[in-house]
């Protein structure tokens, strides 16, 4: 049973319920147009006679099925449907699946926006479908986004709580290319450019928030706590002011490097008045210099600051 039809495609294949797309848009496969409410309905249907069972996630109740063209997920709150998701193969804009590609594609979602069922939009229950099919794969963008699409993978990529490592690939070659919107973001109408973002599965590389230092008198200092302390205090240091006070930078190769995203920004230690080294982000300044980036985003670990707590003094004092 197919779910959308063929002009469908001309969106993003991962489509949260956007301003970008009329109700006439959502069409089930005889053309009727539902609207987000009415097409959840439509889609629940479906689901209802694979599986009626559900599971509990973060507040939400999952009915999963699978089925020939995809996997799908109704979502309820308090027993009543609130969202849907269809979930399959990473696919061109013609549906064709690629080869060797180990990870899915959102290949629909829908938010009840009203009448038939409630409101739900503005609640965060598509971030929620996203970050429980990336516990599980992982997950693709399409080969073009919408602007809000657009907008929602950017909110991914700078996600405080969950620190999302998106990175982008070709998923021709399979080569990873540099998250920037010059090579992934293509206009409608150009010819697809094969460039998807992906998150791996879990959501990162490695557990980032654990990433941890010791003391000679085993005192241990974490990076969660470090960017907890930092907040939301953003600067724009100068590139090459900064790179001209630090040591060599220890990078792990070309590939991580242009992966790096600068949406982060970097955590650098500051005493004496000098930059001393980079705390966390080695790779994104790396990636900053040799992009001749004029500044770049920072938070700045100052140890002269008499409000910095003493463990910190202690435990980067020192050189890194």
């Amino acid at each position: 049973m197919k779910l959308l039809m063929e002009q469908w495609r001309k969106y993003l294949d991962e489509i949260e319920v956007h301003d970008s797309l009329s109700h006439s848009d959502f069409k089930d496969q005889t053309g009727n147009s539902q609207g987000p409410s009415g097409f959840i309905l439509w889609a629940k249907e479906g689901v209802d006679k694979v599986n009626t069972e559900r599971i509990s996630y973060d507040g939400l109740e999952l009915q999963t099925a699978v089925m020939e063209d995809a996997t799908k997920i109704i979502a309820y709150i308090e027993g009543k449907p609130v969202a849907y998701v269809s979930y399959g193969a990473v696919s061109n804009l013609k549906g064709e699946p690629f080869s060797g590609i180990d990870g899915v594609m959102i290949q629909t979602i829908a938010v009840a926006d009203g009448p038939p069922l409630e409101n739900h939009r503005g609640e965060g229950i598509a971030k929620k479908l996203y970050a429980y099919l990336i516990e599980k794969y992982t997950l693709f963008s399409g080969a073009s986004q919408t602007p809000e699409s657009k907008g929602f993978w950017n909110s991914l990529r700078t996600d405080k709580d969950k620190n999302y490592n998106v990175r982008a690939m070709d998923v021709e070659t399979k080569e990873e290319v540099p998250v920037e919107d010059s090579v992934v973001y293509t206009k409608e109408g150009d010819d697809p450019n094969n460039i998807y973002l992906f998150i791996p599965k879990g959501g990162q590389a490695e557990d980032w928030r654990e990433t941890s230092w010791t003391g000679p008198d085993d005192e241990r200092v974490d990076i969660g706590q470090v960017v907890d302390y930092l907040g939301d205090n953003v600067v724009e240091l100068n590139v090459s002011e900064l790179s001209s006070q630090l040591p060599s930078l220890p990078t792990q190769g070309a590939e991580r490097i242009a992966a790096a995203s600068l949406d982060h920004p970097v955590i650098v230690v500051k005493s004496g008045g000098q930059y001393k080294y980079i705390l966390d982000g080695n790779h994104r300044l790396q990636k900053a210099i040799d992009t001749e980036e004029e500044t770049i985003k920072a938070k700045v670990l100052d140890l002269d600051n008499p409000e910095t707590p003493e463990v910190f003094k202690r435990m980067f004092g020192g050189a890194a």
